[in-house]
């Protein structure tokens, strides 16, 4: 009956929050080609690798307490993690405001950059809440807003001067208003003190110490990679970011959100039923990234026409990187296996590989002088063989749990 309940519990929290990505994803895809067109496609590529590098050092300030929040024991009090979380979101963003001002960086940008890792980090911090509190319902809602918001606030800003902040200010809005729809979320229960801070910093010491430094080296493998393509043509750079708008960043929402179910999933089941568990959810994504990546190649062919002539590279850059997306939406979502499995030093071990991959791609095109597309071919080709590795590898590391001593 117990493990009736939990299944059904599971169905609806998976299905509330796949209809709030599927109409997110719904929304980008229909309003996407009208802000497209009004921004030039260098413009957007240099604003997206800064929202991007924004976003991800927002979720990195977390120092991973948000992994913590949702998988440590339910008597735990919550308050001590979220303080040590706060401290660590609000000094990476006074030291990148520090770093960016010494490099030069306008006022403007320096604001916008620093109010979104404020946001992104806010906003990883209360997903793990409602995740770890049983409350799908109230993360639905602040995704479908946040969608909606940044593609108003796009729309809206786009005539700014600088599209670059108008891009960073969208992003910005998005992030405010999800975290106003998650501020119930932030209501902590009686019973922490804040005083236990140090306590639970140091009982859960691994995942700043462990995870973040493979989470920066994955992301900074991102960074490295749009860089290397802003150095070849940053129009390119431009309709790379504009696909990732498309098809990457939609179901990597969809992708983020069911690994984050996932995690927390196999942190409350029984060891013997965690393979189990992994086929079916490695199965359902297999099946989805199928359906997406057969309708996706097929109307290829009209993203030039849709989009505009200073889009026409997005068809190709489409049909290049199918593969790589299709591997990343079955494979990290059940990655989080490897985290619940307690093998966080082989997620590090990963991650840093990725790094070290992409290094390797960007190496190769620099000595060798590979063409923009030939570049994208040997990335795409690697990447799809690292996310390999990794689903077999979170697939090891369940079986290995589900087995007696």
């Amino acid at each position: 009956m117990q493990h009736a309940e939990r299944s059904e519990g599971c169905l609806r929290e998976a299905t509330l929050l796949s209809a709030a990505t599927g109409a997110a994803q719904v929304m980008t895809l229909l309003l996407a080609p009208a802000i497209l067109r009004r921004y030039e496609a260098q413009d957007f590529g240099v604003a997206s690798l800064m929202i991007g590098l924004a976003g991800s050092l927002g979720q990195l300030s977390c120092f991973k307490y948000d992994v913590a929040l949702m998988t440590c024991p339910q008597g735990r009090a919550e308050r001590p993690l979220l303080a040590a979380s706060g401290i660590a979101v609000g000094g990476s963003a006074l030291l990148l405001w520090v770093i960016l001002r010494s490099l030069g960086t306008s006022l403007l940008h320096s604001l916008l950059t620093m109010g979104t890792v404020i946001s992104a980090g806010a906003y990883t911090l209360g997903s793990a809440l409602c995740l770890r509190r049983l409350d799908p319902a109230l993360l639905s809602r602040a995704v479908i807003l946040k969608a909606t918001v940044q593609l108003a606030a796009q729309l809206f800003l786009s005539g700014w001067r600088d599209p670059v902040a108008g891009l960073l200010a969208a992003s910005l809005l998005s992030g405010v208003s999800a975290n106003l729809a998650l501020l119930p979320a932030f209501r902590l229960p009686k019973g922490g003190r804040w005083g236990e801070l140090r306590i639970a910093a140091a009982a859960y010491r691994e995942y700043p110490l462990i995870l973040l430094p493979g989470t920066a080296a994955f992301q900074t493998a991102g960074w490295l990679h749009q860089s290397a393509v802003l150095r070849f043509d940053p129009g390119l750079l431009g309709c790379f970011s504009a696909v990732e708008r498309l098809l990457a960043a939609p179901t990597a929402v969809l992708s983020s959100t069911v690994g984050q179910l996932f995690l927390r999933w196999t942190s409350r089941t029984p060891p013997h039923r965690i393979r189990r568990l992994y086929d079916q959810t490695s199965l359902t994504l297999f099946t989805a990234a199928l359906v997406f990546c057969l309708a996706f190649y097929a109307a290829s062919p009209m993203l030039p026409v849709i989009l505009g002539e200073e889009w026409r590279d997005t068809g190709e850059v489409l049909r290049t990187m199918l593969p790589l997306f299709g591997a990343r939406f079955v494979a990290a979502p059940v990655a989080s296996g490897l985290i619940a499995a307690g093998e966080r030093r082989a997620m590090a071990c990963w991650q840093c590989s990725v790094l070290l991959v992409s290094s390797m791609a960007v190496a190769a095109a620099v000595l060798t002088q590979l063409s923009p597309w030939r570049y994208l071919r040997l990335y795409r080709t690697l990447m799809a063989a690292e996310y390999l590795a990794l689903w077999l590898l979170a697939r090891w590391a369940v079986g290995r749990e589900g087995k007696p001593d």
